[in-house]
Order: structure tokens, then C-alpha cells, then sequence
């Protein structure tokens, strides 16, 4: 690793964040390296002289918006393909990444595209967190055609948002309306069958839409189902209660629980029934405790249903219940913050329930929003509202954001919707994630520049100095968090790295003399933090890259010329007993693939273990570019396993994979994606390996300080999993999703997420079958899936009729490879591996070609096609 520092730590990282990830309030200096925006005056995605591009800057009727927040940030008016407004300071062009040509979107969801910038003539993605510096949140979107409110609002599986009945004060309406994210506008489609207003509307798994109860003069018990594919309502078994205001969730075994609400008579009910949608009937199950309507129902990621808030007829209530589906039975949970009936709540991609609006006890309409925390049982609020809302909708959309529609405001009902950009991260970071697993994951950090350290100073008189600086808080920082800490590096052979002052007095220093320093050296770093760091790279990169005649073909440096290849044992020797619990390892790179550096680290560690040495492990250091490619048993498995062979723990210490940035300019979104899938890759390395791979670390977390930028001359780099203002990049979210997998072993049928209704299947039993999609009833012996995970990162599909034929793939590497049935022969070809893109919805990769996906063209056909961002290549995973 050729760098500029001397020492650094590696700290396991929770998302691979470090201390600088939360965001200083935003400064508008020019010179501020900390945020990277600029003022208007200098050349950035708001402003370019050259070109005499100049966007105009926001206020509160350009865009809906709030103000600025400091009066010193200057904000700019961003529009999308659609005209939608977003408000958010001047960036740097060099940190933007460009949007996809054709579809106009972006990698992450934490950017949209705009059209609009000053960067280039193409479009750009503008990060949400930027827009956070000058808005709430909140954003205006098309309006509805007719205004309603009691109505539902559903996202359906190919992303667009049902909109069913209602009441507009005049009339119970039967109309629809499908919202399309992609375009802001609305279409109407089939109407319902009987008007209704205050019902409830559920998406099963198979794609329709179940429609239950309602009003419209009189209390429904009727039911009804919405076909996407043809539009078209149909009824079905009616409750045994008629109710309206009640609720309606879709459990994980396939049923709908319908929760109180009120009756006949104005009764409020306490009951609960289930609907089956195999069989079209309804079932008894346990009473809710408080008799409620106008509440709220959410099936958890646990499996249980959270109920929150609602009405009895006299009290309006913030107390909230739990129903375990496997007992049919309630507890209680913590109170909502804020008591409130006729709100929405919506489970976000990180687990936590997003309540909004509603009624209070002052039966005034509410702006105001909370979020549920499953895992700790508690309510916080959060940014309000634009406008005051009851009985209106949410809908989670699949880009992460949350659409609120219509409702009732402070006096009339509301025909405008506004979305709420959702920024809570996932509950289970990378670090912990791996902690279960055992294996270690995290980043360097930089701990002081080595202009600081006393090692470079001469000094003409005794004085007292604190020499320990920020690495002493960094490891008190790292204890306090329950981070293990690495220690990078105890002796690097490199002139560069010794002081000036030392090799000026090189040719007056016996070899007793430069043991004795090296000696006090590692007794004094080791030994101050003895128990604290659990690794120490000893030595880092000993070995010449040419041959040379030396002993081990070492490099000619200071160590070796006043000590000869001794300085290696020395160096194990005396770390060892400045602390004799810690791990020692020997560093370098080149060493990841089978080869003659991997040769001599092997040979060098031999020696030292001959000498007396104690060596615990290998560091690989993984300094590597997008176009790597790493696969199961080839150069670089065998490289490690050559090390393990020989009892040595391996870990990868300084991974990032550089793409082009060709001179700063934007970077191009393909790239992002082939980085991605090397870093998944790498993982998958990892996980293999454990628990003789005992890290996966990077050498860095974020591209804003790396060493990328100034080795390549700005030609490459981008090499990290965060980005210049600490998002979440493809390559991290690729690694995440790998290791929070929740696929399980057992018989599955799988169906792509735009044709529900159909399943996969091989033409017959028997070797070579063509795999492709049925539309059948999908339970057929050749139409079922024994999913079984193999223990490296990798599943088998094997028929549940004859287990020896599995699913893998020909000729992966052609622009649609095949998809057939082989004899199980442990090949790489009959692999596969998941990543999740929602509940029971997973993209499916052949371990062959990480850069592939399964996918259909949307008629019967399967194939494998490079990775790109579309529902067609996410399938959806139902357990038998």
C-alpha cells in the first residue's frame, strides 16, 4: 500500500461508518473540505461560468418548500424528467454520478435524477441527503382526479398505486385510480363493484387485491378482488361482521387478518376474523383487548401485527397491541407519543412503523409523524407533515419513499399527496451482521498525519510532550463502542517510512544499537496498548517485487542493512512479548492470487517460524480494480488455502476497488455495479474461508479521504463503499444484502414479481430440461424447489421429485445464457446465491458470472442477462 502515514487502526465499523459519517451543520466555505459544496460563484451542479449555466435559487412558492435552514446555504431550484422540484445546495460536479441514459434513474435510492444541473449535458443524481440542507422532507406530486377521502391506496407488484373508492362529501365513490411513481400522474381503471368509503384494501400474494367492508349508507360485510393483469373486480366470501374503519393485514402464512372496526348499530367491534384466499372463506380468531376503530395495523418483520391508536365512540387512544398469529392471542406494547385515530402507519425497509397524521383527542386533523422501533419497543417522533391530514393513505413505493395522499384536512378533503424521503438505515449493519457470522468486518482509519508523530521530530532540548494524540482517542473512541481494533503496522521496510534524522545517522549505528531502538520501538507501541488491539500487522511488505540477492529476497532498507533478515524475527520476537496475547501477522500485497510473491511470503514465514517467530496470519490487502474477477477455486482461493494449509489465519486488510474517474469527471453508474459485484464477491470470499478468515476490512470507508485520488492522478479510484458525502454506494448495499439473507432451506416455488401467476419449472424430469415459466396452478412436482444452502455464500436448486437434477446454467457468459437441469455434480455452474430486494422478493445470481441475474422477458422464457435495476429480473420466493 503505497501511502503517506505511518500508523493506522482498522476498527470493525457498524455499516462501515466511522466517526466523521454524521454531517457537520453545512458551512457554504469554498475551502471547506468537510462537505464539498460550494458557493454559486464557483463552477458546481448549480453553477458553471463557462457555460453560463445558472439555476435559480428556492423559495417556499417555487417548490413548496421551507427555506433554506441557514441563511449562509445557498439553495437551488433541481427539476427531474417530470418537472418535480427539489431543492438543495450547489455540489461538486466530481461526486456526482451521471444518470442512466434511458431510464433516468439512479444506482442508490438515496439520489434521484435530475435534468437540470450545470454539471454536464447529461443528467446527474442528486443525493437526498443534499436536499436535506434546505427542506423537511416533504414534496409535492400530481394530483388525484377526484377527491376522496375513507379511500385505500395500495402498491401493486409492478409498482404503480391502486387507489380505491371513498367519499368526497357528496357521494361514496366506486372509481379508481392507479398512481405511477416513474411519471407523477394518475390513470383511471376498473371501478369497483359496490361503492364504499372507510374499507379496507390488502395485496395477497399472488397479485390481486383484497377489498373488505366499508360504508356507503349502510355497513358492508361484502368483499371483493382486484386483477392487476386484467383490471377487472370479481366478489368474494363475505365477512361474518359487517365493519367499516377496521383493518386488514396480509400474514407471512398467507392469510388476511381483519382487526375491530365498527358495525351495525354503531357498535365498536372487538373481534377479528381471517380470510383464505385458497378457499375464498373466513374464520373466528382471538379478540383484539381494547375494542377500537380507526386504527392501524402492521405486520412486523417478527411476524407479529402491531395495532396503534384508534376510537372506542368516547376515548381516542395512543396505546398500541401485539397479535402472534402462531397463538391467536394480544399483548400490549408502548404507548404512541401522540394519542390519534384515522392516521396511517407504514413499515419502512429497516423494520421501524412511520405513523402519520390522523385525529386528536381535540378532534383536530394532525400533521404530526412518529416511528415505531420493534426490536426496542419505543415511539420517536419525527419531521411533520406539509398539511394536516386524516383518513387519508401511505403507500411505501419502491424507491424507499412514502406517498401520502388526499384525506380530510382542517376543513375540507384534500386532493394534493406529498412524499417523505425515508433516511432510516437498517437496523443490522454490516459489522453486526458479521458479528454473527464471527467474521469481522470494518475500515481504516487515518489516525494522525505523520508530520505529528514524535518518530519524525529532532529535538535540540528536552521538553514534555502528549505524543499519543488522536491515537490514543481513536482507540478509546473504538472501547467505548465495543469495536475490536487492528493495529497497522509495526515495521514497514521502506526508507520513506523512517525519519530523516535516523538515516542520517545510519552509518554510525551498529547493529546492537538498531536493535536495541527497533526493541524500545515495539515495546513502547505494543506495549501501551497491550489488551486494547487484537491484531498487529508486525511487518508490511518485506519483499521486493523483482528479484533481488538477498535473503528471502527481502528489500534493501534500513532494517535489513543494519540487521540482515534478523529484523524479521526481531520484530515478532519483541511485539510477542510486549504483549503475548495478541495476533501477529505478516502484510502485503500481490500475495491474493497463487503465484511467486505468494511463494516467498510463504517461504519468509517458514523461516521466521524456524527462527523462534510466533506468526499467527496472512494480511492480503486486496488493492484491486472493477474488472477483477474472483470465483470459487481459482487463483485467489487457492492462494489463500495455500496459507491455511500451512496454519495461518488469513484476513483481507485494505481492500478498495477502483473504477475510472477519468480526471474527476462523473462517474459512470455501470461501473458502480461492477464494483459492486466484486465486493460481493469478495464477501463471499470471506464467508468461504471463515473462520481461517477472520476480517474483511477496507482501506477506508468513504471516497472523500482515500489514497486513491492522488496514486492515480485522478484517473481512478471511487474505490470505497461510501461516497464523497458518506451514502451508501451499490457496493455496499450489495455486500449488505448478502449478508442479512433470509432464505432458508426447504421446497420453494419461484415466480417473477411481474408475472405472480406464473412459476419456474423444467419441460420434464431428466437431464438438460429447459427451465421456464408455467402458468398453471405452480404445484406440480417439476414446478417445486428444494433450495439448500451449501455453506459458502452459495444455494443449490434441486427438483423436489428427484433431488439429483438441479438448476444451473450454459454458456453464462452470453448475453442471455441458458437455464437448464443437470446431474448434481458440485460444479460451479449449479450454484446460485441470493440478494434481497424485499419481503420474499430476491434477485438469483450464478456463482459462475457474479455480474449476471436470472431473469424473463416477460413471456415463458429464462435466461441470464447482465445486472440491471428492473423488476423483471426479481423473483418472488413462496415456501410449500
Amino acid at each position: 500500500m503505497r501511502s503517506i502515514t505511518v500508523l493506522f487502526f482498522f476498527i470493525a465499523l457498524s455499516s462501515v461508518k466511522g466517526q466523521t459519517t454524521q454531517l457537520p451543520n453545512y458551512s457554504c466555505s469554498e475551502n471547506n473540505a468537510t462537505i464539498q459544496f460550494t458557493l454559486s460563484s464557483s463552477s458546481h451542479s448549480a453553477s458553471n461560468s463557462t457555460s453560463s449555466c445558472s439555476l435559480q435559487q428556492c423559495n417556499t412558492s417555487l417548490n413548496n418548500n421551507d427555506n433554506c435552514r441557514s441563511s449562509s446555504t445557498p439553495c437551488f431550484d433541481y427539476r427531474t424528467i417530470n418537472n418535480i422540484s427539489y431543492c438543495a445546495p450547489g455540489i461538486l460536479c466530481s461526486i456526482l454520478e451521471r444518470c442512466d441514459n434511458i431510464t433516468q434513474t439512479c444506482s442508490s435510492n438515496n439520489s434521484i435524477c435530475v435534468i437540470n444541473s450545470c454539471c454536464s449535458s447529461q443528467a446527474v443524481c442528486l443525493p437526498f441527503l443534499a436536499t436535506r440542507m434546505c427542506k423537511t422532507g416533504w414534496f409535492s406530486t400530481g394530483n388525484m382526479s377526484a377527491a376522496r377521502y375513507g379511500h385505500t391506496a395500495s402498491v401493486l407488484l409492478n409498482g404503480l398505486v391502486l387507489v380505491t373508492g371513498g367519499f368526497d362529501f357528496s357521494n361514496y365513490l366506486n372509481s379508481v385510480e392507479l398512481y405511477d411513481p416513474s411519471t407523477g400522474t394518475w390513470t383511471t381503471t376498473g371501478s369497483i363493484t359496490e361503492a364504499r368509503s372507510v374499507h379496507t384494501a390488502s395485496l395477497l400474494s399472488n397479485g390481486k387485491v383484497l377489498v373488505t367492508g366499508g360504508y356507503n349508507g349502510s355497513f358492508l360485510n361484502s368483499a371483493e378482488l382486484y386483477d392487476p393483469l386484467t383490471s377487472i373486480w370479481t366478489t368474494t366470501g363475505n365477512m361474518m361482521n359487517a365493519r367499516y374503519s377496521h383493518t386488514a393485514s396480509l400474514l407471512s402464512n398467507g392469510l388476511v387478518l381483519v382487526i375491530s372496526g365498527e358495525g351495525a348499530g354503531n357498535i365498536v367491534l372487538n373481534s377479528a376474523e381471517l380470510y383464505d384466499s385458497s378457499t375464498g372463506t373466513w374464520t373466528i380468531t382471538g379478540n383484539i383487548t381494547n375494542a377500537r376503530w380507526g386504527h392501524t395495523a402492521s405486520v412486523l418483520s417478527n411476524g407479529l401485527v402491531l395495532v396503534a391508536g384508534g376510537y372506542n365512540g368516547s376515548i381516542v387512544y395512543n396505546s398500541a397491541e401485539l397479535y402472534d398469529p402462531s397463538t391467536g392471542t394480544w399483548t400490549s406494547t408502548s404507548s404512541m407519543i401522540n394519542a390519534r385515530y384515522d392516521h396511517t402507519a407504514s413499515v419502512l425497509s429497516n423494520g421501524k412503523v412511520l405513523v402519520t397524521g390522523g385525529v386528536d383527542n381535540g378532534y383536530i386533523s394532525l400533521n404530526s409523524a412518529e416511528l415505531y422501533d420493534p426490536s426496542a419497543s419505543t415511539w420517536t417522533t419525527t419531521s411533520n407533515m406539509t398539511n394536516p391530514r386524516q383518513a387519508h393513505t401511505a403507500s411505501v413505493l419502491s424507491n424507499g419513499k412514502v406517498l401520502v395522499t388526499g384525506g380530510y384536512g382542517i376543513s375540507s378533503a384534500l386532493n394534493s399527496a406529498e412524499l417523505i424521503s425515508v433516511w432510516a438505515q437498517n437496523q443490522l449493519g454490516l459489522r453486526a451482521s458479521g458479528n454473527l457470522r464471527g467474521l469481522q468486518i470494518g475500515a481504516a482509519v487515518v489516525v494522525d498525519q505523520i508530520r505529528r508523530n514524535i518518530d519524525f521530530k529532532q529535538y535540540n532540548e528536552k521538553i514534555q510532550r502528549d505524543c499519543t494524540g488522536a491515537t490514543a482517542n481513536t482507540i478509546g473512541w473504538a472501547q467505548q463502542n465495543l469495536m475490536k481494533v487492528r493495529g497497522h503496522t509495526l515495521v514497514w521496510p521502506d526508507d520513506r517510512r523512517i525519519p530523516k534524522w535516523l538515516l542520517d545517522q545510519e552509518s554510525s549505528i551498529t547493529s546492537d544499537k538498531a536493535k536495541l531502538l527497533l526493541s524500545n520501538y515495539i515495546h513502547s507501541v505494543v506495549g501501551r496498548y497491550r489488551g486494547k488491539i487484537l491484531w498487529w500487522d508486525v511487518i508490511n511488505e518485506a519483499i521486493n517485487d523483482t528479484n533481488t540477492t538477498n535473503p528471502l529476497n527481502l528489500r534493501d532498507r534500513f532494517w535489513m542493512r543494519k540487521l540482515g533478515p534478523d529484523f524479521l524475527n526481531f520484530a515478532f520476537q519483541f511485539a510477542q512479548a510486549a504483549d503475548p496475547n495478541v495476533k501477529l501477522y505478516y502484510n502485503d500485497y500481490g500475495i491474493e492470487s497463487i503465484g511467486l510473491k505468494a511463494t516467498r511470503t510463504l517461504n519468509l514465514v517458514n523461516w521466521l517460524r524456524s527462527q523462534g517467530a510466533t506468526v499467527h496470519g496472512i494480511g492480503l490487502q486486496w488493492h484491486i480494480d472493477f474488472s477483477r474477477s474472483i470465483v470459487r477455486n481459482d487463483g485467489h482461493y487457492q492462494s489463500a488455502q495455500q496459507f491455511i494449509n500451512n496454519q495461518l489465519d488469513i484476513s483481507v486488510t485494505e481492500l478498495d476497488v477502483t473504477i475510472p474517474t477519468n480526471g474527476g469527471y462523473l462517474i459512470d453508474r455501470a461501473d458502480l455495479y461492477k464494483q459492486a459485484i466484486v465486493y460481493r464477491a469478495m464477501l463471499e470470499y470471506a464467508i468461504y474461508f471463515y473462520p481461517k478468515c477472520e476480517a474483511l476490512l477496507t482501506w477506508g470507508f468513504t471516497d472523500r479521504y482515500s489514497w486513491l485520488p492522488e496514486y492515480y492522478k485522478n484517473n481512478r479510484g471511487a474505490g470505497l463503499p461510501l461516497d464523497w458525502i458518506y451514502l451508501a454506494k451499490p457496493a455496499f448495499l450489495e455486500m449488505q444484502e448478502l449478508m442479512t439473507r433470509v432464505v432458508v432451506d426447504g421446497v420453494y416455488r419461484l415466480s417473477p414479481q411481474l408475472q405472480p401467476d406464473k412459476c419456474l419449472g423444467a419441460s420434464q424430469i431428466g437431464i438438460n430440461s429447459i427451465v421456464q415459466l408455467y402458468n398453471d396452478e405452480c404445484n406440480k412436482t417439476n414446478q417445486k424447489w428444494n433450495i439448500t444452502w451449501l455453506g459458502d455464500g452459495t444455494y443449490r436448486f434441486s427438483l423436489q421429485s428427484t433431488q439429483n437434477f438441479v438448476l444451473g446454467t450454459y454458456n453464462a457468459s452470453a448475453s442471455l445464457g441458458h437455464v437448464q437441469t443437470y446431474n448434481w455434480l458440485d460444479n460451479t455452474n449449479q450454484r446460485w446465491a441470493f440478494s434481497a430486494k424485499g419481503n420474499d422478493i430476491f434477485r438469483i445470481v450464478p456463482q459462475t458470472a457474479w455480474w449476471k441475474v436470472m431473469t424473463t422477458d416477460g413471456t415463458s422464457n429464462v435466461g441470464i442477462v447482465d445486472y440491471f435495476t428492473s423488476k423483471s429480473q426479481h423473483w418472488i420466493l413462496t415456501k410449500v
